[in-house]
């Protein structure tokens, strides 16, 4: 089959994330959009925005109606393609940074881990959609009690730190004490978020290199230590 020809697929559930039709229903895809389309039923969720391509969104200008909470809220939209959808509203200029940060303030921890997600995908693709108060809450949600929320939040401070050296102090201190919690995406993405720091080569690496040592000497995972290493050879 070429790309671009037309398929004709009948589904017996109603079509996913949002849509109100019921029973059987008739989609017609081209090549691409049905492939992206089977990866959403049986992985529930789009091809990731940090990983494959996808512009093909179900009821793309319904999402454009709908509130952040709305979004968050709906139990017909999986927690994954609630970022995405997110994500790509971010980056479409549809939602901006602020109010993404202003919802996830009130939030409990799901929402709030889905919120900045969201926001990680976008700063990696433009670090400026974050202002600085959104990079005030991404380090002060290090402190989080939520790994995931950790985790992401590292993330979006690892994206972002070049742009604010001058306000990065609590997120320094909150990332080496996340350099030593028990999980180990927690404590790979501070490794990821503190080694971006130490690249940038600020006033702070007099300070932080003697921590990032100590680290590199109790940390027992040699992919998280070769992060460290590698930043430190970088930040010369």
């Amino acid at each position: 089959m070429k790309s671009g020809s037309k398929c004709r697929i009948r589904i017996g559930k109603p079509f996913p994330y949002g849509s109100e039709q019921g029973g059987l229903v008739a989609a017609f895809f081209s090549l691409n959009e049905f492939i992206i389309f089977i990866f959403m039923k049986f992985f529930h969720t789009f091809p990731s925005i940090t990983g494959i391509s996808a512009s093909f969104i179900p009821n793309n200008d319904l999402y454009k109606q709908m509130t952040i909470a709305e979004i968050i809220n709906d139990k017909s939209i999986k927690s994954k393609a609630k970022t995405e959808i997110l994500c790509r509203l971010i980056m479409n200029g549809d939602l901006n940074c602020k109010q993404v940060v202003d919802f996830a303030e009130t939030s409990k921890d799901i929402s709030k881990a889905n919120c900045i997600e969201a926001l990680e995908f976008a700063t990696k693709k433009n670090p400026r959609l974050l202002d600085e108060n959104g990079f005030h809450f991404v380090s002060a949600s290090l402190a989080s009690k939520a790994p995931r929320v950790k985790w992401e939040s590292a993330k979006v401070i690892g994206y972002t730190a070049h742009l604010y050296t001058s306000v990065i102090d609590e997120a320094i201190e909150n990332l080496l004490a996340n350099s030593k919690h028990e999980g180990t995406v927690v404590r790979w993405s501070a490794a990821f978020a503190l080694g971006e720091i130490l690249k940038l080569k600020s006033k702070h690496n007099k300070s932080l290199l003697p921590e990032i040592e100590k680290i590199c000497n109790r940390e027992e995972k040699n992919s998280i230590r070769k992060i460290y290493l590698d930043a430190v050879k970088k930040s010369g």
